[in-house]
Order: C-alpha cells, then sequence, then structure tokens
C-alpha cells in the first residue's frame, strides 16, 4: 500500500500523521495510561511517512506548556528512543484555560478552585524536530490519533460539554468540511504523569472526536520531517 505524509494539528502543541495501514509499535509498559512520577518512554522511531526507519542519532530535548525545559533524559539511538523524566522542574496553574479543546464547550475544566498544577510534555530533538506519538489512517474514513502526557501535581477531574463544530480537514489537507460531534467526558487524572489518547475522526455522517486516559499499543513514534 503506498503512503504518504502530511501535517496536521494535535491538541493545538503536537501535530503530525501518516495515511496508510496500521502500524504495530514497541513502547512504555503501561496498560492503563497512569505512570506516576517517572515516565519511561521507549520505542522504535521511523520518519514522518511511519515505516522508513530514523537512523540519525540524536539528544531529545523535553519543554513544557510554555517552552520551558523541564528537565529529563533521553535520546535516539539505533533507530530507537530512550527518555525517562520524573516530576517536571516547572509546572503551570491548572485554570479553566488550559486545555482549550474546541470540541468541548469551553474546553476540558478543572473544579472550581483547584489548586493543582500541570504542564504537557513536549518532545525535540536538538535540531528542532518534533517527535509524537501517532497514527493517521483513510479506510475510507479520515481517522486521527495521538496521545498527549500531562503531569498534574494533584489528583483532578477534568470535565467536558460535548457539542458539534464545523471543522476543516487539515490534517490531509483535503480542505473538506466536516461537522464533528463529542460526547461529555470527564478525565480522572492521577498525581503524576498521564497518558491522554485522542482520536479524531471525519466522515460524510457522524464525526467524532474523543479523548480518554489510555495507553494505545499500535502507535508509532514518528519525527517530523
Amino acid at each position: 500500500m503506498k503512503k504518504r505524509i502530511v501535517w496536521g494539528i494535535g491538541v493545538g502543541l503536537l501535530a503530525a500523521a501518516l495515511i496508510g495501514c496500521p502500524q504495530p509499535t514497541d513502547d512504555e509498559s503501561s496498560s492503563s495510561g497512569y505512570f506516576k512520577d517517572s515516565l519511561k518512554l521507549k520505542g522504535n522511531v521511523y520518519k514522518s511517512d511511519g515505516f522508513t526507519d530514523y537512523s540519525e542519532n540524536r539528544t531529545i530535548i523535553a519543554t513544557g506548556s510554555s517552552a520551558t525545559i523541564i528537565g529529563g533524559t533521553g535520546k535516539i539511538a539505533n533507530k530507537e528512543l530512550t527518555f525517562v523524566i520524573e516530576k517536571p522542574s516547572a509546572t503551570y496553574p491548572l485554570t479553566d484555560t488550559s486545555f482549550p479543546l474546541k470540541y468541548y464547550t469551553g474546553g476540558l475544566k478543572p473544579p472550581a478552585g483547584t489548586t493543582a498544577t500541570y504542564t504537557i510534555l513536549n518532545l525535540t530533538t536538538e535540531n528542532g524536530k518534533v517527535l509524537t506519538k501517532r497514527r493517521l489512517t483513510q479506510n475510507p474514513n479520515i481517522k486521527f490519533e495521538t496521545v498527549i502526557y500531562v503531569y498534574v501535581s494533584t489528583n483532578v477531574r477534568l470535565t467536558g460539554k460535548g457539542t458539534s463544530v464545523a471543522d476543516v480537514d487539515t490534517i490531509t489537507n483535503s480542505g473538506n468540511s466536516y461537522t464533528v460531534g463529542s460526547s461529555d467526558v470527564t478525565l480522572n487524572l492521577k498525581q503524576g504523569w498521564n497518558e491522554l489518547y485522542t482520536t479524531v475522526e471525519y466522515k460524510n455522517s457522524g464525526s467524532k472526536y474523543t479523548i480518554k486516559i489510555s495507553d494505545p499499543s499500535d502507535l508509532r513514534w514518528l519525527v517530523n520531517q
């Protein structure tokens, strides 16, 4: 099957995709999406076509929600990612505007008066290439999957009110318009690192967006070229 590369947006921070067949992955060992205070990432790394090995050896830099370096050590060596981070060196107040997902009315919201702080993990190589765990398939509907790692200082619940929004397919650059719906959601984040698994599916009728705490095993680490 012929595959081609596309560039898209994942929760406003991380993005990129592959159109083609689902690909297996080696990855970090969690079946639940919770990692406490030690997040260990490991897996084969591919170019953004999703099947060509990424053969460059690179140092990994971790930044948080405000582009501040937050610690951790990692590298890509011999076509494999290894990365470890414990408590990030910088976190930020968790507010109503921390997760402004358009697929939920007003975004995802924490309880009023929460004292929790948070950060989102962004990984890049030392030469500025973005590294994300993702997949995009088209068979025939377009489905983009990605994960986001979020650290919170204490257990906290995020809630979102489902809605329907007009959306334009920027993932495959078709420019087609869709009405994307979502259901009400509750995310019970635990103190430490949490893995949020998001999907957006475009189809002629019933396009939808979902987000949940999960560690999908069939996505791949891709370096945006």
